[in-house]
């Protein structure tokens, strides 16, 4: 669908129906926790019922924006009422987890912005030549002629600096810094969301670096480099999912590096979870995640597999290896 025929869409269903279900993806970032708290707050300013649901909890780094709009762990065994599903950043059903019962049988949504989004819901709007679904989101309330508060800006703009990395990644485009230039006229309070996103740490996170450090392996002449942590180098340490946030940058900023990957074991779900980074444009990571199970952009993909870490590990560097042309 076109921007404003989604928008039109949107807009004539939150006028239509009273009761609404907006789901991140499992794992959720800043882009997806952004854009969900402003859709959801959004459509309970128009007096309707807006829940966001969610796998796990907003992650600390977000929490300061959790109170803009009604959040509820997903709960199996519960009744939903709701008549549209909204799924945001979701590149792929399966990264809606055990939620994505809740599309069966209602009127779904579709807004992203990953190229391997297969259009998955009854109305779909995926546009891959945005730096982030927040963006995507911002455009939908304009065409809208949505009136925005505080509290809508703040989590649309921490959308769309967290996916750009603080405006410092590759998909950070000009509109990028237009749209939040426009939403910090609603007084944001850019320091504390900067320190609140980007600066906060704790003791075991540093661990976890260090691991992560130690783990580095190099292959394909040093141009890809792959980190790995198993369960039993950080199960004695309080962490969440949260705090692996970002770990793949340690091995993706490497001097000479052109494909950074971390990959860890998730005893509690028995997986393992990948991310790919890719500092060049001669290798689409999306495609290797995808071979794998996968998906995302030409230059951040990830994935979630069953197998082994040693299985997933050996089958990425094979992929690798024919697009490379080297041999290990």
């Amino acid at each position: 669908m076109k921007l404003t025929k989604i928008a039109n869409q949107l807009n004539e269903d939150i006028s239509k129906y009273d009761n609404f279900l907006i789901l991140p993806h499992v794992m959720a970032d800043g882009d997806a926790v952004g854009c969900c708290i402003a859709m959801a707050r959004y459509i309970k300013s128009r007096g309707k019922k807006a829940l966001m649901v969610m796998e796990e909890k907003v992650p600390y780094i977000y929490s300061f924006m959790e109170n803009s709009c009604d959040i509820e762990i997903y709960t199996p065994a519960k009744t939903y009422n709701y008549d549209i599903c909204i799924a945001i950043d979701t590149g792929d059903i399966k990264r809606l987890g055990k939620r994505k019962i809740l599309f069966e049988n209602h009127i779904s949504y579709n807004i992203d912005h990953h190229k391997t989004n297969d259009g998955y819901a009854v109305y779909n709007y995926v546009n891959e030549d945005v730096s982030s679904s927040g963006e995507i989101v911002y455009e939908i309330f304009q065409k809208m002629k949505a009136s925005l508060d505080h509290d809508i800006a703040q989590a649309l703009y921490v959308a769309i600096a967290t996916d750009t990395g603080g405006f410092r990644y590759q998909n950070t485009n000009k509109k990028s810094f237009i749209i939040s230039a426009r939403l910090m006229d609603y007084e944001l309070n850019i320091e504390k969301i900067s320190e609140w996103v980007f600066e906060r740490t704790n003791m075991n996170k540093l661990h976890l670096f260090e691991n992560t450090i130690q783990n580095i392996r190099f292959h394909c002449n040093n141009r890809v480099a792959v980190s790995t942590l198993r369960t039993s180098e950080y199960m004695h340490l309080d962490v969440t999912d949260e705090d692996f946030e970002g770990l793949v940058n340690i091995v993706k900023n490497i001097e000479g590096v052109e494909i950074g990957i971390f990959l860890r074991e998730r005893p509690d779900k028995k997986e393992v979870k990948g991310s790919l980074r890719s500092n060049t444009d001669n290798v689409d990571v999306s495609l290797i995640a995808k071979a794998h199970g996968g998906g995302g952009h030409a230059r951040a993909a990830g994935l979630i597999s069953s197998k082994s870490i040693d299985a997933v590990y050996t089958g990425i560097i094979r992929s690798l290896n024919e697009v490379y042309k080297c041999t290990e």
